[in-house]
């Protein structure tokens, strides 16, 4: 699996196969999904919290 999201003030989410570098903005193809739902950043938190435990 290999997630690309981050979660801003628990209410926006950003998530898609963007790679946040220059190539990806000028060459590739790529999507961003922006939403400002606290109930999908609390998910992705949730997530979030879940891989960190495992690299502690």
């Amino acid at each position: 699996m290999h997630h690309k999201f981050a979660v801003f003030d628990r209410c926006i989410t950003l998530t898609g196969s963007y790679n946040w570098t220059r190539s990806a903005a000028e060459f590739n193809e790529e999507n961003i999904l922006v939403t400002h739902d606290p109930r999908i950043a609390g998910r992705f938190q949730e997530e979030f919290n879940c891989l960190w435990k495992k690299l502690r």
